[in-house]
């Protein structure tokens, strides 16, 4: 089922090249929003549809994923810092409120340290902070497939067609339930591309690899959500990236963080209780309701 929130596609100019951005829902007020390690901005979808009428989202595609696979990006997430901070100045946008979830967490947070100037407040959802490698002692791949498991496992793979990459989604333990939410499924096929083998992820790996490293072990972009000056809220999942109980995050890991407990990685931005939280969280910031840390 196709989302109703209206939704275009903007093409921002870089000095790298041309970021899609995506323009969903409407409002008197603007959130820009970043996506996690593999997906795109349409993740934000349903997002969009819950704010509708409050504000717009704008969801730039990053460097390597979706319509923006073909831009470069460097290690250390600071090219997309500043492609976030440049989605705020193009967009002409005063101050908006800053949403990251999962690697856009990250992203999210060390924009803010970097262009302060650009952005009122900021919420991160299940991401941002620190966490425990599952595996410290192995290799980026190796790590971020036991961190993020199928997503990270499907970039190597080849689809006959849209319906098989969604079945393949639908086995995923904390997505895979999700798939009839409306926009869910439209955010899974934005990250498709055809080759000559068929359909595949859109997601550059060197890029995935270089944002994973970052997120796991960058001693900079572990500090920028503790060293914000804006008014921060952090969203927590209380179930992790395959649906087991105990989350991503540590519960300790930011002070005031805010636990959904019947919320997974996914679902936290996409539906349920997760989003019900995100959405009322934006409000808080939009309204000014949330103090400076």
């Amino acid at each position: 089922m196709t989302i109703t929130a209206r939704r275009a596609a903007h093409l921002l100019p870089t000095p790298a090249g041309d970021l899609e951005v995506h323009e969903l829902g409407s409002g008197p007020a603007t959130v820009v929003a970043v996506h996690g390690i593999t997906s795109n901005g349409l993740a934000f979808l349903p997002l969009a549809q819950a704010l509708d009428g409050v504000a717009r989202v704008l969801a730039p595609d990053l460097r390597g994923r979706g319509g923006s696979a073909a831009v470069p990006s460097g290690p250390g997430l600071v090219d997309h810092a500043s492609d976030v901070a440049a989605v705020a100045a193009g967009f002409r946008l005063d101050r908006p409120v800053l949403l990251g979830h999962s690697l856009g967490a990250f992203v999210a947070a060390l924009a803010a340290v970097r262009h302060p100037e650009s952005f009122g407040s900021l919420v991160l959802v299940d991401g941002g902070v620190a966490f425990p490698s599952p595996a410290p002692d192995a290799s980026i791949d190796e790590q971020l497939l036991a961190t993020i498991g199928p997503a990270m496992r499907r970039l190597t793979m080849r689809f006959p067609s849209e319906q098989s990459y969604l079945d393949f989604w639908r086995e995923h333990p904390a997505l895979g339930p999700l798939l009839d939410v409306p926009g869910v499924a439209d955010h899974l096929l934005h990250d498709l591309v055809r080759d000559t083998d068929g359909l595949r992820s859109s997601c550059v790996a060197d890029v995935i690899r270089l944002d994973g490293a970052a997120v796991l072990a960058d001693p900079d972009v572990h500090a920028a959500a503790h060293t914000q000056a804006l008014p921060t809220t952090l969203l927590r999942a209380g179930r992790g990236m395959l649906d087991q109980p105990g989350g991503l995050l540590p519960a300790s890991a930011f002070p005031g963080a805010v636990t959904v407990p019947a919320a997974n990685h996914y679902s936290i931005v996409l539906a349920g209780d997760g989003l019900a939280a995100v959405a009322a969280s934006v409000r808080s910031h939009i309204s000014g309701e949330v103090a400076p840390r």
